[in-house]
């Protein structure tokens, strides 16, 4: 069994330095690693110990974004599973054998997903987030809940199947991508502290909130427009957790209606609001339903 971390950097090599050492100090019994990293700078990067080790790879691509990035080093690996770790995140000890545990022990599971530290304020404040892996997962990420893929390790096969990274998607493209993984499979839980990543707590401009809400929105008629799609969210709705999630996704597919008949495009905006009164009615009688429909997402599942 070989892990492949895929690392994409663009000029930050102080922090790349320490999340390759954290993949290159892994022990895993039966398993090796291999590192990918993807220089996206277009300019060579310094020359530093790590870059000796046999077991570490550098590509070059120049200015591509993440999607390509991800995608380049992806093509370029060998592992039979799939790790991308941020420059500025890191593993933290024993994490691979945490993640590939559940993956072996469970031969449909495309992926195994672990809890991370969230790192806010340079270190000021620290927590610890156990992201959904039950049957909601699909609902959750649709709702534009997502989990940070360094605490997950994908099978090649399936990463692959899913179609990589979508390279039209600068943001949100983590979303697009385990949306896609997950109707292949399950996820499995490694039920322990796999990776640590700095969030930063700053300011954000209101192009910059408008370009992430348009990314929002982009990524959720994507994965409307899946197939079987519609499906899937009614089967990871059944959890009795999920009503507010539930809300959220009625919420999000009557706009979608909306959109859809301001364009003129009556067919879809019909079969958009059919799908909204569908996954409505299980969820009348709940109140969290109704917070959900108002546009306010469950507090247990966000990061801050």
């Amino acid at each position: 069994m070989l892990i492949s971390a895929v690392i994409p950097t663009y000029k930050r090599e102080h922090l790349l330095k320490e999340a390759v050492e954290s993949v290159l100090s892994q022990q895993i019994d039966d398993a090796d690693v291999e590192v990918v990293v993807v220089n996206d700078s277009g300019e060579p990067l310094a020359v530093a110990d790590w870059q000796q080790d046999p077991r570490v790879r550098i590509a070059d691509t120049y200015r591509t974004e993440r999607s390509v990035a991800r995608n380049t080093g992806a093509a370029l690996s060998r592992g039979d599973c799939l790790h991308f770790l941020d420059d500025d995140d890191i593993l933290l000890p024993g994490a691979y054998a945490a993640l590939l545990k559940p993956i072996r022990q469970a031969p449909d599971a495309v992926l195994s997903v672990g809890w991370y530290e969230a790192v806010f304020d340079e270190g000021q404040y620290v927590r610890t987030v156990e992201p959904v892996t039950d049957e909601r997962l699909f609902a959750v990420l649709v709702a534009g809940i997502g989990i940070p893929l360094g605490a997950c390790l994908i099978k090649r096969d399936a990463f692959f199947r899913a179609g990589c990274f979508d390279p039209t998607f600068t943001v949100m493209e983590d979303l697009d991508l385990l949306q896609r993984v997950i109707m292949l499979g399950r996820a499995e839980a490694a039920n322990s502290t796999v990776a640590r990543f700095r969030m930063g707590r700053h300011q954000l401009s209101t192009t910059t909130w408008e370009l992430g809400s348009q990314a929002c929105r982009m990524q959720r008629e994507k994965a409307f427009q899946l197939p079987g799609c519609y499906a899937e969210l009614r089967r990871s709705l059944r959890n009795s957790g999920a009503s507010q999630i539930r809300g959220n996704l009625v919420r999000y597919y009557f706009g979608s209606s909306l959109r859809h008949m301001k364009a003129a495009e009556f067919f879809t905006a019909v079969d958009r609001f059919r799908m909204a009164l569908g996954l409505a009615v299980p969820g009348l009688f709940s109140r969290k339903f109704w917070h959900g429909l108002r546009g306010r997402l469950p507090k247990e599942l966000m990061i801050n």
